[in-house]
């Protein structure tokens, strides 16, 4: 098998799938002397006759650890795919992980932010309960459709750096109590809290809670909706009502009429689908290259007034 053929059955593994964690992305992020060093100390062969690109780096490393899964079985039995190997060795270097951040939000509020347009998009009215008072129920955001029935969802965000094992039980808990106060309940992180807590617990979960879940990819700017919730079973119209009351009196969105407002891309026929996603994602050169081409071409900060106004 040559090298070619190494680096497309690594990609077929998950062909069809759709990753959390693009490591093209994060590899492309990295500096050359990090990656010259990485390679050097995991003895890693690389040409020296020509110029390697970032991405020829990462061609070199999948190509020598398909290599020594193949000549390990207990390797295959401990990872599963040659991915989660490859994957596993460049996250546990210091030098490259630190660029896991980019698959974050700095503040939490920018998270929130950037699903808020993407329900103004989808018809729907946002609210934010963040700072609101006596909430016994902990919520970030509280999303109301009226029409053609009245349709309320408690929305849970967390950052990757909030997602920690303590705080993910804490979260648990609140997106289990929140089902007595509307008929939907929504969790949304970002890649590296799928990465923090694992992306199998989290669909494990989420499946079992009935949530709505969604991660948020700041690099490559999309939404991805992982599962699809069903309606609250202790959905109690009164506690309903009382809640309602404390709801701020005006959305930091409404429903989007005239334009798309939310810079992130959403494919609603790829989503709700857990079996079609996995944690991670290598993509063809070509296409990996392109597709950060693009998210550079995008505007590099939005509308600094945007969170001033509702959009009636």
């Amino acid at each position: 098998m040559n090298n070619q053929e190494i680096l497309d059955q690594i990609i077929q593994e998950n062909e069809g799938k759709f990753g959390i964690l693009c490591i093209d992305c994060l590899i492309v992020r990295t500096r050359f002397k990090e990656l010259e060093e990485f390679v050097s100390k995991k003895e890693i062969e690389i040409p020296s006759d020509k110029q390697l690109t970032k991405l020829d780096y990462l061609d070199d490393i999948m190509i020598h650890y398909f290599k020594k899964m193949s000549e390990n079985p207990d390797l295959r039995e401990q990872y599963g795919d040659y991915l989660s190997l490859i994957t596993d060795e460049l996250l546990n270097d210091d030098n490259i992980k630190k660029y896991l951040s980019r698959f974050d939000f700095i503040a939490k509020h920018e998270l929130i932010e950037a699903f808020a347009d993407y329900c103004a998009d989808m018809g729907i009215s946002v609210y934010d309960t963040s700072f609101m008072e006596d909430d016994e129920f902990n919520t970030d955001l509280y999303l109301i459709k009226k029409k053609p029935f009245l349709r309320t969802e408690a929305v849970f965000v967390r950052t990757g750096s909030q997602m920690t094992k303590e705080q993910y039980k804490n979260t648990f808990y609140l997106l289990n109590e929140a089902s007595k106060i509307a008929t939907w309940i929504v969790f949304v992180t970002t890649p590296v809290g799928v990465y923090n807590i694992g992306l199998e617990r989290l669909i494990s979960d989420m499946e079992k809670l009935n949530v709505w879940f969604y991660v948020v990819d700041p690099v490559e700017q999309r939404v991805l909706g992982i599962t699809k919730g069903k309606k609250s079973k202790d959905h109690e119209a009164e506690l309903r009502d009382d809640y309602l009351k404390k709801v701020p009196k005006e959305p930091i969105r409404a429903p989007s009429r005239l334009s798309k407002i939310s810079d992130y891309e959403f494919s609603e026929s790829d989503s709700y689908n857990p079996k079609r996603y996995t944690m991670y994602e290598i993509l063809p050169k070509a296409i990996a290259l392109e597709r950060e081409k693009s998210i550079i071409r995008k505007p590099k900060y939005k509308d600094i007034f945007r969170t001033l106004l509702v959009i009636d």
